[in-house]
């Protein structure tokens, strides 16, 4: 998993769904979600150990030995219950099955010291409150930290740090029954779950995996994180609406879009992206919304399937994703300042043509799961600047009592990972003015 995930660019979720469909005892699958997204949030850290017990650079450590010694080092730092003779056998035979299994004795020299010596792995001291100190300190690329301290200063910059840090509690989006039925079912089924504290048709899961309930195949769930179900009350949808989902994979927010309309309404789902567009359709048959329609169209290509206008669009744009970096600890190494510039120039030219396909009257949804601002109020403002036929609308009367202290002074929905515990996201509703009337 860890190699693909450096390979290949796929998700952790993703991995876990699919590779560890062969652990059938909830125990091996827990250890091996522990180790992925552990060493995911730890790495920093853990590299930092591996260069002092090798006594060289990682970069000049052959890149099939990495994941071994991260396995290896993750379990003796953090994990108790693993006897230290496990973690370094286990990680040992792991190096025999690369294609330098010479290189064994290595991977075995450097987790017997780190086993041996317990010393040698004291954590690395915050030396003040640094870019360079607090990056290395909460495994976090400089370069991002660097741009949050600019932003929120030190004490803000490390409780998001350490927000990211822990372990993110999957949310379920429940469907067809209420959330306190759909708990006491999952209940028998050894799964552990709370009410959410913001939305009152979700749940918050303790312990287990509801993905392997019976409960979670008859369609009466959908893994989701609880600011990615808000975002679509933002919308307002109505029974009987015809409503416009751009960028729509894998469908979480089409299928709250979908529960609002009902099935004599009708939710057009559009992605450009074929493979999570099937992982959309086949969540839309188990959660049995027929009236969810997947599309595929590249909205920045000038051909496209979508005809006609529609009175209320969901764009959830692709985005840095920075505000879900404890929820996805893999993203963090795969960003970089450029991504954020080429993004904008993306999420600019979305909005313009969802702005296209927006009836007068109508309102449209902007939101991306990033805290960064040239990818939110940014974005916003230079929009509104070039058309003055759209105004800012108020988020607050669609949201929960509960969820209202997320709205800005300015207008904007915003949630906050270290006071929500939740992903950070940005959302804007935009009003589209009706056509003045023109005496005949």
């Amino acid at each position: 998993m860890l190699r693909s995930l450096e390979n290949r660019g796929t998700r952790a979720s993703h991995e876990l769904s699919v590779r560890g469909a062969v652990l059938f005892d909830e125990r091996d699958l827990g250890l091996a979600t522990e180790l992925v997204y552990g060493i995911l949030r730890h790495r920093s850290v853990i590299d930092f150990h591996l260069e002092r017990l090798a006594g060289r650079p990682k970069e000049s450590i052959d890149t099939n030995l990495l994941a071994p010694l991260r396995v290896g080092l993750y379990q003796l730092l953090y994990l108790d219950r693993i006897p230290p003779f496990a973690a370094v056998n286990e990680s040992v035979r792991i190096a025999a099955s690369t294609e330098k299994p010479e290189s064994t004795g290595f991977v075995n020299a450097v987790l017997r010291r780190a086993a041996r010596d317990r010393s040698v792995l004291q954590p690395p001291a915050a030396v003040g409150e640094s870019s360079a100190a607090l990056a290395l300190c909460h495994s976090m690329p400089e370069w991002i930290v660097a741009r949050w301290l600019r932003r929120w200063g030190a004490r803000e910059t490390r409780a998001l740090l350490e927000a990211f840090g822990r372990p993110s509690r999957p949310s379920l989006w429940v469907h067809q029954e209420t959330r306190e039925e759909l708990a006491r079912e999952m209940a028998s089924a050894g799964i552990v779950s709370e009410p959410s504290r913001f939305l009152p048709g979700s749940l918050r899961i303790l312990r287990g995996n509801p993905a392997r309930t019976p409960y979670f195949a008859q369609g009466k769930g959908y893994l989701q994180d609880e600011a990615s179900q808000a975002v679509p009350l933002l919308l307002g949808a109505g029974r009987g609406e015809r409503v416009l989902d751009l960028c729509a994979a894998p469908g979480g927010k089409s299928f709250v879009l979908a529960s609002a309309v009902g099935p004599e309404g009708q939710v057009v789902a559009v992605d450009r992206d074929l493979s999570r567009l099937g992982v959309l359709r086949s969540n839309r048959d188990r959660l049995r919304f027929p009236w969810v329609h997947p599309v595929a169209a590249d909205l920045q290509e000038k051909a496209s399937p979508l005809l006609g206008l529609y009175s209320a669009i969901l764009l959830d744009a692709p985005c840095t994703g920075t505000g879900t970096l404890g929820r996805r600890p893999e993203i963090r190494w795969r960003r970089n300042p450029r991504d954020l510039e080429s993004l904008v120039e993306r999420q600019l030219q979305l909005l313009e043509r969802a702005a296209d396909l927006l009836a007068p009257g109508g309102r449209l949804v902007y939101s991306v799961c990033s805290l960064e601002p040239e990818e939110g109020e940014s974005i916003i403002e230079a929009f509104l600047h070039e058309h003055p036929d759209f105004a800012l609308g108020d988020p607050g009367p669609w949201l929960p009592e509960s969820l209202r202290h997320a709205v800005t002074e300015k207008g904007y929905f915003m949630t906050w990972p270290p006071r929500d515990n939740m992903d950070g996201f940005f959302a804007a509703r935009l009003e589209r003015q009706a056509r003045a009337h023109v005496s005949p």
